[in-house]
């Protein structure tokens, strides 16, 4: 793994190349050919000609319709050719933002609900993610950037079935999922009144949030595997399409 990962855009702080890391074959991650990130609305003028200079042929955007619509951008067309949005809005984070609305919530109550949207990712919105893999079957799509608001929730459970895909040790998934807490600097209003351990609980990647979504994988099946096969529908033939896009020999 590249312990060394730099920030490539400032104003865009969660966006990061996933190329370097090695997998259990010894094969590594391509590099300039899949990003992820949070969300573009705060893009600066000099970080656009930055992200227009990666040649990005592919931007999904996981983040739920208020979402987009609050934080609009309009310059995707520059960024990519091809923009597909499929938005993931779990019933536990309506709960959790009306609980930040009402001025309520408790770091116990904010993680559980994070805890519960995580399982719902894994779930409930199969088709999002599965959308997200087939895509990545296809050379056309690469390089390819999949974001959501933070970069960190949607996008750190889609990175961990990447990382999957790919045969990648549950150990850089970890460490990959993590970086968040050391690059994201949020740009979201939240309000003054409430609890700080309440906001760093919503606004941390714990490991227990993803893993939450991967022990409800294995609750429903018995491997990571078996859903990615039955669920997501990646076989054999899909997989070897994905590695052999993003995956090259290590020198």
């Amino acid at each position: 793994m590249n312990n060394n990962r730099k920030m490539i855009l400032p104003s865009v702080t969660n966006f990061r190349d996933l190329g370097g890391y090695t997998n259990n074959d010894g094969l590594k991650i391509k590099k300039n050919t899949l990003y992820r990130s949070n969300f573009f609305s705060k893009m600066s003028s000099k970080d656009l000609i930055r992200i227009e200079a990666l040649q990005i042929k592919t931007v999904l955007d996981f983040r739920g319709r208020k979402e987009s619509n609050s934080n609009k951008y309009k310059e995707y067309s520059r960024i990519a050719k091809y923009e597909y949005s499929k938005p993931i809005e779990t019933k536990a984070s309506v709960e959790l933002y009306n609980l930040f609305i009402t001025g309520k919530p408790t770091e116990k109550k904010v993680k559980n609900l994070m805890i519960e949207s995580y399982k719902e990712y894994a779930i409930d919105f199969v088709t999002n993610y599965k959308f997200l893999l087939n895509l990545l079957t296809e050379k056309k799509n690469l390089p390819l950037v999949f974001h959501c608001t933070a970069g960190k929730d949607r996008t750190g459970f889609a990175t961990a079935l990447i990382f999957f895909c790919l045969n990648i040790s549950y150990d850089d998934v970890k460490k990959d999922y993590l970086l968040t807490n050391r690059f994201w600097k949020t740009t979201l209003n939240l309000p003054n009144k409430v609890s700080k351990s309440s906001v760093r609980a919503m606004l941390k990647a714990d490991i227990d949030y993803l893993n939450s979504a991967l022990n409800a994988v294995q609750d429903k099946h018995k491997d990571i595997d078996t859903y990615l096969i039955r669920e997501l529908k990646i076989d054999r033939l899909k997989r070897k399409k994905i590695r052999s896009n993003l995956l090259e020999k290590t020198r």
